[in-house]
């Protein structure tokens, strides 16, 4: 149904954009065409894979669009040192260990449960810190891996990034955990 959505929005020169206030999402329309939107002279979006070698798709992010580009996709290009394009839900544990390594990300509005594009590198080093007993699961953020680019691939295991996933609920657009989890 969402991919549908997306489909006739694209053809009418609609794109579709994803707001949320980190406990709900919520679709709303973004009626600009395409053209008129910010991309920062960066390759068109069919360029870019998720881990699942499938079109990467919109994350959105809370309280301002994620993404090096924010443009709301986790998608990197040479500029972006960090690579930002593991699609995270974060906890608060995390925000809490980000902030310990330098990166608050509660200054710019994040709380529990916010969709966040990461760092593949940061992420990684949640998941390390969890492997080695140090912080708990919950620490670690779950993963939208239909957003998540592949280039995540470089820094993090499909395998690993499989653990942490999350299931979509695509009528309402709800992430529900996994029961991998």
């Amino acid at each position: 149904m969402r991919l549908l959505i997306l489909l006739m929005a694209l053809l009418r020169g609609v794109s579709l954009a994803r707001t949320t206030s980190c406990k709900a999402d919520a679709m709303i329309y973004d009626s600009r065409p395409l053209s008129t939107k910010a991309t920062n002279n960066i390759p068109p979006l069919t360029s870019s894979l998720n881990v699942l070698d499938q079109p990467l798709e919109y994350f959105g992010g809370t309280p301002i669009r994620s993404g090096f580009f924010r443009d709301g996709f986790c998608r990197t290009s040479a500029q972006d040192h960090g690579s930002h394009s593991v699609a995270g839900i974060v906890s608060s544990q995390f925000l809490e260990f980000s902030a310990s390594r330098g990166n608050d990300l509660r200054t710019i509005g994040l709380e529990d449960g916010c969709r966040w594009c990461l760092c593949a590198g940061r992420w990684m080093e949640a998941y390390q810190t969890h492997a080695a007993g140090l912080i708990p699961k919950e620490a670690v953020p779950r993963v939208d891996l239909r957003a998540t680019e592949n280039s995540a691939l470089r820094q993090i295991d499909l395998s690993i990034l499989k653990q942490f996933s999350i299931s979509v609920d695509t009528e309402v657009g709800a992430a529900v955990g996994s029961s991998e989890l």
